[in-house]
């Protein structure tokens, strides 16, 4: 705490508080993937674990591509497909495949 009681961050700005729900929420939404482009990259990239979408996606990490696949599965967009050897870790990982595709008779 500064001396006038305000918290602050080490680059000098206020630190969001809990009661302010949309200051605290809104570097998580800045640097994190939309729900949309994980599901695009899901459409695009058929047949991949999470770890294998992380690395197309780039910037992206491993725990925001998880934590969107969750809320993906939750509502029913996409759905695990198959078990397989992942091509990064070589561990076993569920692969995922999107459940509807967008309607593009209007293109």
């Amino acid at each position: 705490m500064n001396g006038q009681g305000r918290l602050f961050s080490a680059g000098g700005g206020p630190l969001a508080r809990r009661q302010d729900v949309d200051a605290s929420q809104e570097p998580a939404r800045a640097g994190a993937p939309s729900r949309a482009r994980v599901l695009d990259l899901v459409r695009r990239h058929r047949d991949s674990t999470a770890t294998e979408l992380a690395r197309i996606a780039g910037e992206v990490g491993l725990r925001v591509i998880h934590s969107r696949l969750s809320e993906l599965l939750a509502d029913g967009e996409i759905e695990r497909e198959a078990r397989r050897r992942c091509s990064v870790t070589s561990h076993h990982a569920w692969t995922y495949r999107a459940t509807s595709f967008p309607d593009r008779s209007h293109s």
